[in-house]
């Protein structure tokens, strides 16, 4: 559905403008469609701040069923090249001009929907825009610890009730005695739309905090980084308040990573019942996994 869609846009455009401070720019991703047009194949890779003019006259979704995207990153910036960006086969459709994030609209006043449909379509596109909840940027408190670390919690937005606590007790701790830098990530209220935990403001990984209460410490750590990846986030943070064998967590973690299982994540942090914390690098775990399951069985 093409509203929907809109709504979807609008909502990312949100977040990158929230995050531009440690995201600052933006890079079209190819199509997902089997059969990509070609007038947006010449913009794959483009790379630019999302504060660039470039944005207002061409992005994904100013095609009809465009399955283009744009993400988040700090990458070195890289302009389409200038016959591209300024061939007029190039420019938006009638109605999808605007940018749904910016003006809260989401179709031009050129859309069939308003030239062409029904007299309470106008109103309908305002029900959409309501229900996805298009907001303001986010801002964010920070709390600065003797350790260095900081933690950042939204000003306007809310955390999942259920998971509150849970979150700042973890990421709260991660600061204050680690020295680490969080910032908590309000729920984007739209469908489809994952909702990681925080975001790691020094590696730039979303990252996701498991608690685990099962009694198995292989099956504890095996769900908590499963769970995680479902969140599509990159770090998954283990806070454990019962104690496990050593092998156990070492059981769950090959467990969890074999094959390609939890493709999205890239280091997990574990937080023992002790208070000690330990960082591995999933790449590294892999590879250990690889070698073992080479070995001939005896």
């Amino acid at each position: 559905m093409p509203a929907v869609l809109r709504a979807h846009q609008a909502a990312d455009w949100k977040q990158f403008e929230a995050e531009k401070d440690i995201l600052p720019n933006l890079e079209w991703m190819p199509s997902t469609s089997v059969t990509p047009g070609e007038d947006h194949t010449g913009f794959w890779g483009t790379i630019l701040p999302v504060n660039d003019p470039f944005w207002n006259a061409h992005k994904p979704g100013d095609r009809w069923n465009c399955k283009c995207s744009l993400q988040a990153n700090d990458k070195d910036a890289k302009p389409p090249k200038q016959d591209v960006a300024k061939n007029p086969k190039n420019k938006p459709m009638p109605g999808l001009e605007n940018n749904p994030g910016k003006d809260a609209k989401l179709f031009s006043s050129t859309n069939a929907y308003q030239q062409k449909a029904y007299s309470g379509a106008k109103k309908a596109v305002a029900n959409a825009l309501q229900q996805q909840k298009i907001t303001e940027p986010e801002t964010y408190k920070a709390k600065k610890y003797k350790t260095g670390g900081v933690l950042e919690t939204p000003e306007k937005g809310k955390q999942n009730k259920n998971e509150t606590a849970k979150n700042k007790k973890v990421y709260s701790e991660l600061a204050k005695l680690h020295g680490e830098h969080y910032r908590l990530l309000p729920v984007i209220n739209v469908p489809g739309k994952k909702n990681p935990d925080a975001m790691n403001l020094k590696t730039k990984q979303l990252s996701d905090a498991k608690a685990p209460v099962s009694d198995n410490g292989k099956n504890a750590i095996q769900a908590a980084i499963s769970n995680a990846s479902k969140q599509k986030v990159q770090e998954v943070v283990i806070f454990l308040e019962k104690e496990y064998s050593l092998i156990d967590i070492r059981k769950g973690l090959i467990s969890a990573l074999q094959g390609d299982r939890a493709k999205t994540i890239e280091s997990i942090i574990i937080r023992f019942n002790d208070g000690r914390l330990k960082r591995y690098k999933v790449k590294s775990i892999r590879k250990v996994i690889k070698i073992h399951q080479g070995k001939p069985k005896k």
